[in-house]
């Protein structure tokens, strides 16, 4: 499964426009921080639990909001086909915050109203298989 932000929606050739991501948990965060000095300011770093001290502090504990980080290394927009048996499910804001499944004009009008974060299967031809919106808070 990949991740990334979905920019648009090109109905006429069904394709998306994505810009890949990695959405990292906090072990990984912490591990992907220790060789990318620019993202510790990121975390929240303590000595006693509740006082604020500086990536690196010796004795220090520290922790990424939420609980997940979003890297984005390369901006580049990535335009991928989606298949006819494409499955979309996105979060129904409404009702937050179940997914439910999303036809192809639904779909268009979401995108075109904003981008959405999504996990996305692409299978060996390159076609996108499957999209599901992640929920961030």
């Amino acid at each position: 499964m990949n991740i990334g932000y979905i920019h648009g929606y090109e109905p006429e050739d069904d394709a998306i426009t994505v810009d890949v991501v990695y959405f990292l948990s906090e072990p990984e965060a912490i591990a992907y921080a220790e060789t990318h000095p620019a993202y510790q300011q990121e975390f929240w770093c303590t000595v006693d639990g509740s006082t604020q001290v500086a990536w690196g502090t010796p004795g220090s504990t520290c922790t990424v909001p939420n609980g997940y980080m979003i890297i984005n290394e390369n901006p580049s927009l990535r335009r991928l086909s989606l298949t006819w048996g494409t499955s979309i499910s996105l979060i129904d804001w409404n009702n937050c915050c179940d997914v439910k499944p999303f036809d192809r004009t639904a779909f268009a009008a979401t995108i075109a109203a904003g981008y959405r974060l999504a996990w996305f299967n692409v299978d060996a031809d390159g076609y996108v298989t499957s999209i599901q919106e992640q929920y961030v808070p």
